[in-house]
């Protein structure tokens, strides 16, 4: 992943609805078809962010959990890079 690529990712995930994001176990509502899934900001109390018969519903549980992780995992690269750039800098 090169600088750019992060902080195009960074971008995105800043200018997304706010995580965390959830997933049901396909609670019907109305106008549900067979095989539709949902995805939460919050809870199920809430209306859906994302509704779809497409996919699966292990779809929308990894859409949810790679919104939940990213904000992390963008973190923890940076902090690997700086890292890195310290250990070559002091060789």
């Amino acid at each position: 992943m090169t600088p750019e690529e992060l902080t195009r990712l960074r971008e995105l995930e800043r200018a997304a609805t706010a995580s965390p994001w959830s997933t049901d176990d396909h609670v019907v509502r109305p106008g549900d078809s067979p095989g539709q899934w949902h995805i939460y900001e919050s809870g199920e109390d809430d209306p859906p962010l994302f509704s779809s018969g497409l996919g699966t519903k292990e779809d929308a549980a990894f859409i949810a959990a790679a919104r939940n992780a990213l904000p992390g995992l963008l973190d923890e690269l940076e902090r690997l890079w700086k890292l890195a750039e310290e250990r070559t800098r002091d060789q």
